[in-house]
């Protein structure tokens, strides 16, 4: 199976008032790492909160020296997933990450880029807590980060890419996790 995992930066919880500042997309598949990609993007005037940007730790400044707008960043994400077909989308909570990335794009352009598929980790882990197959409780990112014992690098977590690489290698721990359940 071939996925799409992302994750995005944002100045806020709401889609449409406080900015998406920032994608991570990771082109995996059986496991693999293909290709990856971060956009950042400028808020263009939404709203950037103090505690949104003390988390994902953004500096508005370099962030605009570096950050396209929004209807560039919409063509970018386009292009990257272009090649791939209608991808499916995986991520941590990636309903969050979806709801900033639909509004990111034209109305009805959405639909030529992504499946309505959509794979959320947060989900996998719960349910692979009930099964047995995974310690239960082990429900946020962090919590399944030190599970797996995985090792992000200094100052990559909370950002999209690097929380997009983390969660594409919590995916491949899982499956890995499930299959020795299955052959036992």
């Amino acid at each position: 199976m071939r996925l799409v995992f992302c994750d995005t930066e944002t100045g806020g919880l709401s889609p449409e008032t406080d900015a998406l500042l920032s994608i991570g997309l990771v082109d995996w598949a059986d496991g693999q790492i293909l290709d990856t990609a971060e956009i950042l993007v400028d808020p263009e005037g939404l709203v950037c909160g103090a505690k949104a940007m003390e988390i994902n730790r953004i500096d508005l400044d370099v962030h605009l020296a570096y950050s396209v707008p929004r209807s560039e960043a919409a063509r970018l994400v386009r292009d990257w997933c272009g090649p791939r077909g209608r991808v499916v989308l995986a991520g941590h909570n990636v309903g969050f990450d979806i709801g900033f990335l639909k509004r990111l794009f034209a109305p009805g352009m959405w639909s030529f880029s992504f499946s309505h598929h959509q794979i959320d980790m947060m989900q996998i882990l719960a349910f692979l807590g009930d099964c047995g197959i995974i310690p239960p409780g082990i429900g946020k990112l962090d919590q399944a980060i030190a599970y797996f014992g995985i090792q992000v690098p200094t100052g990559k977590r909370h950002t999209a890419l690097g929380d997009a690489l983390a969660t594409a290698e919590v995916y491949t721990h899982l499956l890995d996790a499930v299959r020795r359940k299955v052959a036992a």
